[in-house]
């Protein structure tokens, strides 16, 4: 097996990880969904620290400033990525995680194909399309509560969904500025904005009181060292995925990686089901076997159609 397949996997797997934690996160009385996406925002401050020791280490890789418009843009899409991890917290706290991250997942490349028609006036192939259909029904599987043959009310999908359209604005973005900037300096600038994001989220009255005002008398997440050693470890877990994943791509073959996106949706199915078995009181995933031959059904559909389109 080649290298760089294994790379791939190993961080669609730390994905998955960090959307469990996640669900923990916001769905126990851990942190609500925008303070969790405000600190989410906050942290990324820290990369730009990495600016003068990578100039010096590296002088090809210093910072350059691009245009006003451009450096707008670029703020604009990080702070817009926080606004879509907002978005998905609240999704995954009011629904399974395996049902939410895949609709997210689905919707997105969904959107993104919408913009770029919008955009660039780009059209789909018959086999993208057929790809498109696989998403529906995968999507639409893996999050349906099918009880006796009743299709019953969908706890959180219709955020997921909307959490999936900023996602997708973002990644048209985002492309759009790799076509005009560098990688670095993109990159850096969209840290920058994700941190301008979580200062944005201050500006509602309602926000400022639960970011500011976390105690309760359960939880105090301030002094909780647990929940703070969480939420790093979530962060960086995370950061090594995102590399990872970027690092196969640059020296794999995009299409084979793209379709192991998949890989992601089975591994955060296999660990809800675990945990909700082992942890309960922490986990509430249905566990059924008619549950879970529905999921797999999903995740094949979802499977063959990232093969399709990519």
């Amino acid at each position: 097996m080649q290298i760089w397949i294994i790379i791939a996997v190993l961080g669609h797997f730390l994905n998955a990880v960090t959307a469990i934690i996640d669900k923990h996160i916001v769905s126990n009385k851990v942190m609500k969904p925008v303070v969790y996406a405000f600190y989410s925002g906050v942290f990324q401050i820290l990369y730009l620290l990495a600016i003068p020791v990578l100039a010096a280490v590296w002088p090809e890789m210093a910072f350059r400033f691009p245009s006003w418009e451009l450096f707008g843009l670029a703020t604009f899409a990080g702070a817009l990525f926080i606004f879509a991890l907002n978005i998905f917290y609240k999704a995954i706290q009011l629904g399974e995680v395996s049902r939410i991250t895949p609709i997210v997942g689905i919707s997105s490349p969904i959107f993104t194909y919408l913009f770029s028609v919008l955009l660039f006036s780009q059209a789909l192939e018959s086999q993208q399309l057929y790809a498109f259909v696989l998403f529906v029904l995968g999507g639409f599987l893996m999050s349906a509560k099918i009880i006796r043959g009743k299709i019953t009310h969908m706890k959180g999908v219709a955020l997921a969904v909307l959490a999936g359209f900023v996602f997708a604005a973002y990644y048209v973005i985002i492309d759009y500025l790799f076509d005009n900037v560098g990688f670095f300096d993109v990159f850096m600038i969209l840290q920058f904005g994700g941190f301008a994001g979580a200062m944005l989220l201050l500006v509602s009255p309602e926000n400022r009181r639960e970011i500011f005002n976390m105690k309760d008398e359960e939880n105090d997440v301030i002094e909780n060292k647990k929940s703070g050693a969480l939420f790093v470890y979530d962060k960086i877990t995370a950061a090594v995925a995102s590399f990872l994943i970027t690092y196969a791509i640059s020296i794999g073959n995009v299409v084979i990686i793209n379709s192991l996106e998949a890989t992601k949706y089975a591994f955060t199915l296999i660990m809800a089901v675990v945990l909700s078995r082992k942890l309960p009181e922490l986990f509430h995933e249905q566990t059924g076997k008619g549950v879970i031959a529905q999921k797999t059904v999903a995740l094949v559909f979802i499977a063959v159609g990232l093969i399709l389109i990519a």
